[in-house]
């Protein structure tokens, strides 16, 4: 939690997630499960609802899955851990769907697209490691609608 309560170059996750809000947890399809999201969303989950407020019934996880086809139940429980998806509603998002909001172009120009209705709150979790180093990094970016 902490953190989550003092990020580096960015306000609270409290001060951006609040009672009341919706929110979407993004988080990477199989082909990326070596970062192991598994280990980290149930944290996450934990400290929305036990310490921003945000009720398990107003936050979705969204697979990521690119242009793969979406998991089953048994990948989805993998993906986010069992616990977590029994609380909260895990959804596979699927690139093609015709009912998607266009929400603007990344930095290198790839456009992005969400789901018809948008949350109040987005969390992208990213995890990187740099092949030729030792160190690796867990982003969470906060997209704010």
């Amino acid at each position: 939690g902490a953190a989550l309560d003092a990020p580096i170059d960015s306000a609270p996750l409290c001060e951006r997630a609040r009672a009341g809000d919706t929110v979407a947890l993004v988080v990477s399809d199989m082909t990326r499960f070596w970062m192991r999201q598994d280990l980290v969303v149930p944290h996450l989950v934990d400290y929305l609802t036990e310490r921003c407020g945000v009720r398990e019934e107003d936050i979705t996880i969204v697979i990521a899955n690119g242009t793969h086809i979406g998991g089953d139940e048994q990948e989805l429980r993998t993906l986010v851990a069992d616990a977590v998806y029994d609380r909260v509603k895990v959804k596979n998002h699927d690139c093609e769907a015709k009912d998607l909001v266009y929400l603007g172009t990344t930095p290198h120009g790839t456009p992005s697209s969400f789901f018809q209705k948008l949350p109040s709150l987005i969390l992208a979790f990213w995890s990187a490691s740099l092949n030729s180093a030792k160190d690796a990094g867990i982003f969470i970016t906060v997209a704010v609608s």
